[in-house]
């Protein structure tokens, strides 16, 4: 038996769907961190759901911190590019640490993620492989899903009307429980009222 108001209920649809929202920008945050400190040590492989930005600013940093690719060495300018990728994360990070509350900064999280996908897209565009890309996108293109789906729920959710005091029931309730223990047979009169 569902004891639930279909207020609770959309409440609780909303308060997930927001609360996706949110943890799909930590997710994006805490993989570009995962996936820069792959490429620093080695690694060829990355993970899907990563800020592209961030992640081509720190795969440079490291081209030009290590003189990869055929990169000069230059750790000043490494250093640069590797600040400027910790800014974005952090940004990535402050973003999910205030939207769980306030709905502007799930919003600001999905801009700033829309113009990274919006990036790849023309990166893929650019550089003439779409194809090795395409992935990549799809899985952007999941993310910011998520993330719009968060901020329409919270919108939805600042809509729904308030519903009862916890100490207020309602007239059906009352009405169900009105019976007295005058009319209930077997008390006796002293424990009546």
């Amino acid at each position: 038996m569902n004891t639930q108001t279909p207020n609770s209920m959309l409440k609780n649809k909303y308060l997930s769907r927001w609360k996706g929202g949110s943890w799909a920008i930590f997710c994006v945050a805490a993989f570009s961190v995962v996936n820069i400190l792959m490429f620093l040590f080695g690694s060829d492989s990355y993970f899907l759901f990563t800020a592209y930005i961030p992640y081509l600013l720190g795969v440079l940093g490291v081209a030009y911190l290590k003189g990869i690719w055929e990169y000069p060495v230059s750790p000043a300018l490494g250093a640069f590019l590797l600040s400027v990728t910790a800014v974005f994360v952090i940004l990535y990070f402050v973003f999910w640490f205030f939207s769980k509350k306030k709905v502007g900064w799930l919003i600001a999280g999905t801009v700033f993620f829309a113009i990274d996908t919006a990036f790849v897209v023309l990166f893929a565009l650019i550089s003439g492989d779409f194809v090795s890309l395409l992935v990549d996108i799809l899985f952007h293109i999941l993310a910011l899903v998520e993330m719009i789906l968060g901020v329409t729920a919270a919108f939805k959710l600042k809509k729904l009307p308030e519903e009862a005091a916890a100490g207020e029931i309602s007239s059906e309730q009352a009405a169900a429980e009105t019976v007295t223990t005058k009319d209930q047979p077997g008390i006796s009169d002293e424990f009546k009222n």
